[in-house]
């Protein structure tokens, strides 16, 4: 500014400007480094992905422990609350329904929450019928939907083409997460139709046991389907989930010897399928 009049108002403006510049500047550099080392990760992650796999599900086991902590918790605040319900019982009778309803609720989340190692092939791993395991974590995790958020007014269907004595070998909890994933995902997309609908069920396949879940919503593109198993995808902000549901599937079901697969529904919508090797009861 040497030999010009300026005020020092206006030096202060331009060394505002010069500061959001900088900033500026520096977030570019930033986003550049970010997208070199998001990079990088992926040219490297077909020789790291065990390494990948083990980092993701350590953190989907820690956000597995903060609900277990804040379920655990709710059943403290409950039997506190219950404890000074029961000095008027009489007065207080629907209320004192309600915790107990409330603590056995979130006891029972507690339970079927996996607290073991989940790359694990052999540990929790026992034979189970697959048509009532498939009955009962459905009927479980649709239980749920009112109070977490995903419609209930999807209608569901199943079809069980294999015999009840027909077995796959898991980990009960960690099957649980694999369906629960699937069908959230199915009732992501179904939900965006005026009427939708889920089909779900168990078929074999020469030795192995097919669980299906197609539903009629808009369809997951062709190009999308492989990538949404092979590494988390990016969601916009307002979409629900961390974009790496499928992805944790897959992961879970290689670690059990089985199989996953994406495809189209007719006449529109999504199928995904999870093949199983047969195990006799």
């Amino acid at each position: 500014f040497t030999g010009t009049s300026v005020t020092e108002q206006l030096k202060n403006l331009l060394r505002g400007f010069a500061d959001t510049a900088a900033v500026a500047i520096d977030n570019a550099r930033l986003e550049q480094e970010t997208q070199r080392q998001f990079e990088e990760l992926r040219r490297t992650q077909a020789a790291s992905s065990a390494q990948t796999a083990m980092l993701y599900m350590n953190m989907v086991t820690s956000q597995w422990s903060h609900r277990i902590r804040n379920q655990a918790q709710t059943i403290v605040e409950q039997v506190h609350l219950l404890h000074e319900d029961l000095q008027h019982p009489p007065e207080e009778s629907e209320r004192i329904l309600y915790r107990l309803e409330m603590i056995a609720r979130q006891a029972e989340e507690i339970k079927r929450k996996p607290i073991n190692d989940p790359l694990h092939p052999e540990k929790g791993v026992r034979p189970e019928p697959v048509n009532a395991l498939l009955r009962d974590t459905v009927a479980h995790l649709t239980s749920n939907w009112s109070r977490n958020g995903t419609t209930d007014r999807i209608e569901l269907k199943l079809t069980c083409e294999v015999d009840e004595s027909d077995c796959i070998a898991v980990n009960r909890n960690w099957f649980e997460i694999v369906i629960e994933h699937v069908l959230q995902n199915a009732a992501e997309y179904a939900g965006k139709c005026m009427q939708p609908s889920i089909v779900y069920g168990s078929r074999r396949s020469g030795n192995t046991v097919e669980l299906f879940f197609a539903d009629n919503g808009p369809g997951i593109p062709e190009g999308l389907r492989e990538a949404l198993l092979e590494a988390p995808v990016a969601k916009a902000p307002d979409q629900p989930g961390l974009g790496m549901g499928l992805f944790i599937t897959r992961m879970i079901m290689d670690t059990y010897g089985g199989k996953i697969a994406i495809d189209a529904n007719t006449p529109n919508g999504t199928v995904v399928t999870l093949s199983f090797p047969c195990r006799q009861s």
